[in-house]
């Protein structure tokens, strides 16, 4: 990111004093800006060699109980749709990732919570508490055709909706509701007693196609992940950000 090349920046314009190891700053001349490209220019060529070879040869990878294949990473190339391998897999890396205590739930969990009710669902993660963590992350594929993320934050009981479209959808919050309802209800075996305040978000980056859904809800949850509503990424970057997704799959690391 921006920040990380301009934290590089700084340190590479410092250098011990060799008699008394005291921090000298150098003029940022010609011949050090030469000199720091040479240092970030090895490792951007590495990543983009492995982005290369991934979408060339990629080799299956199976963690957290799923198994990536080529037809997967493909997805990540520009203009396609994210499927649900990517999506669990990349929420996966930001729970393990993530500073805060993180809950992420399957992308396969809305659609049978919207199709067969809250009480369908329940039995999915029956010895969860997830009350007990600071944020749950929802992925939500509306109609099969539509990523959005749904966010709970559990230290302010409220619980907010990211859409790239910025659409509002009839059923969404009730499901929402009711689920988080009966699930407190079946783990402390008491009826709740606060109330849950629903919103969309506004004033968030949106799409300006019909296929980068999937990425914009990823960017959206890796900012809510790292504590940060105050989204940065822009709709002309969107395939820089497919290439992020790809190397934090690769170096198991959120960037």
């Amino acid at each position: 990111s921006s920040s990380k090349i301009e934290q590089i920046s700084t340190e590479q314009s410092k250098v011990k004093h060799p008699s008394n190891n005291s921090i000298q700053t150098f003029p940022n001349t010609a011949q050090n800006l030469i000199d720091f490209k040479s240092t970030i220019i090895p490792s951007y060529e590495e990543n983009k060699k492995k982005i290369k070879d991934a979408f060339d040869n990629f080799a299956t990878i199976q963690r957290f109980n799923i198994t990536l294949e080529k037809s997967d990473i493909n997805r990540l190339k520009p203009g396609i749709w994210l499927n649900d391998n990517i999506v669990n897999f990349y929420f996966n890396l930001l729970k393990t990732h993530s500073k805060k205590k993180l809950f992420v739930f399957d992308s396969f969990f809305y659609y049978r919570l919207q199709q067969n009710g809250p009480k369908s669902v329940l039995h999915w993660y029956k010895n969860e508490n997830i009350f007990a963590y600071e944020m749950v992350l929802v992925p939500i594929n509306v109609n099969n055709n539509h990523w959005i993320l749904c966010s709970i934050d559990n230290l302010k009981c409220t619980v907010e909706v990211y859409d790239s479209f910025q659409e509002e959808y009839t059923n969404l919050i009730p499901n929402i509701k009711a689920y988080l309802n009966l699930k407190y209800t079946q783990y402390f075996n008491l009826e709740l007693t606060f109330h849950w305040v629903f919103s969309y978000a506004n004033n968030i980056p949106t799409q300006t196609n019909t296929y980068d859904c999937g990425v914009f809800m990823c960017k959206f949850a890796e900012f809510l992940s790292k504590g940060s509503k105050l989204f940065t990424f822009l709709s002309k970057d969107i395939d820089f950000y497919r290439k992020n997704i790809l190397l934090s799959i690769l170096n198991d690391y959120v960037y």
